[in-house]
């Protein structure tokens, strides 16, 4: 199974993948020996799940995140725990954590260095902590 070759901190160093990069998830589920009902299930509910058809989506991120999620429970855990009140509100009790004023809304972050500032258009400030190390974006041709 590839995805258990795949370290989900750092899925760029798995063997071949770069080609697991430049590989679609439509790709993967196009040639499973799925019936057509069920690919097109597929193609629905990853779709639907991350935001963007499987033509774009990168199948090393896709083996990444489920190996991430633990394998098995990426499936069945996943989705079944919410908030009360909405997802909307860890992001209004975090600004309240650390201060509305830390927090620019509608500005692009133009780049993040470890330990330096987070960049934004005439706005930089100096970070508390380190961010995570600048890692190549996942799909990077396919997303």
């Amino acid at each position: 199974m590839p995805w258990t070759k795949v370290d989900a901190d750092e899925p760029w160093k798995a063997a071949g993948a770069e080609a697991l990069d430049k590989r679609t998830l439509a790709d993967w589920i196009d040639k499973t020996s799925a019936s057509a009902l069920c690919k097109s299930a597929l193609h629905t509910m990853m779709t639907a799940d991350n935001g963007v058809v499987p033509e774009w989506q990168s199948y090393l991120g896709n083996l990444a995140m489920v190996k991430g999620g633990g394998l098995e429970k990426y499936w069945t855990e996943s989705e079944v725990y919410r908030c009360k009140g909405g997802n909307q509100q860890l992001a209004t009790k975090l600004m309240t954590a650390i201060g509305p004023a830390r927090v620019l809304l509608r500005t692009p972050v133009r780049a993040i260095k470890v330990g330096e500032k987070v960049t934004a258009p005439g706005t930089p400030t100096k970070s508390t902590k380190p961010a995570q190390p600048d890692k190549p974006a996942a799909g990077s041709g396919s997303n």
